[in-house]
């Protein structure tokens, strides 16, 4: 394993697994998950804006059969949360693809291991 790979982080990792679809014609989104908190424009109410699920994975795709792809991007060190793993193994028990990917060749053979 070469250090430049230990040295990529997670939005490396995200950007460089969208190219790679991208470059197979399949489908794919980055994901975004989170909230953020606002005050209304008289101040007065503090309210949340929640968007995405939590667990959703960091790349949605579709692929060429139809079955939904999940890619959660981690870095070497990075650990999913059980909200991840939950979303990771709703998409395997549907008859999707679910890859973990410490970097885009997690990808590349994630597919290549389900036929693509």
């Amino acid at each position: 394993m070469n250090s430049s790979f230990l040295k990529q982080t997670e939005n490396e990792i995200v950007k460089a697994s969208l190219e790679y679809l991208q470059a197979r014609n399949i489908p794919a989104i980055r994901m975004n998950v989170g909230a953020v908190r606002f005050v209304d424009k008289d101040g007065g109410g503090r309210n949340f804006v929640r968007f995405g699920t939590r667990g959703m994975s960091d790349i949605l795709g579709i692929l060429p059969d139809g079955r939904a792809l999940a890619v959660e991007c981690k870095t070497v060190n990075g650990k999913l949360s059980d909200f991840q793993n939950e979303f990771l193994n709703a998409i395997r028990r549907n008859n999707g693809i679910a890859i973990v990917a410490r970097s885009v060749d997690d990808v590349e053979l994630g597919l290549k291991e389900a036929g693509f």
